[in-house]
């Protein structure tokens, strides 16, 4: 059941739910009996079902701006740029000294990505 619940597309979802067939018909019907966009990862939709997340995310950021709304268009958006760039350098410092259990070249990647982010050019 656990591999019909965890499969990432629809084709796989059926012959998962037909080797459940085949083990045991009383748990098939249960489980054909709840639409599968309730329980499968292979029917759930890609788009955000609630605005909860983007609007705590706009909150967040929108009290950090608040400061820089009366300035000029150019100097809000350089104060902008500066936020995000100490908060990607923040956020990579973090990440550098967290320890975890990820392979070497996962780290590098990471760090790869953030440099390769925080470069500006004019």
């Amino acid at each position: 059941m656990w591999r019909a619940t965890t499969t990432t597309y629809p084709q796989l979802w059926e012959a998962e739910m037909r080797k459940i067939k085949e083990i045991n018909v009383k748990a098939f019907k249960y489980l054909i009996a709840i639409p599968p966009r309730f329980w499968s990862r292979s029917r759930f939709t890609p788009r955000s079902q609630s605005n909860t997340l983007v609007n705590n995310m706009c909150e967040g950021s929108n009290s950090v701006l608040v400061r820089s709304r009366c300035k000029s268009i150019i100097t809000m958006l350089e104060d902008i740029r500066v936020y995000i760039m100490k908060r990607w350098a923040m956020n990579r410092t973090k990440m550098t000294l967290y320890s975890t259990n990820t392979t070497h070249n996962t780290s590098t990647n990471i760090c790869a990505y953030f440099s390769g982010v925080c470069r500006v050019s004019f």
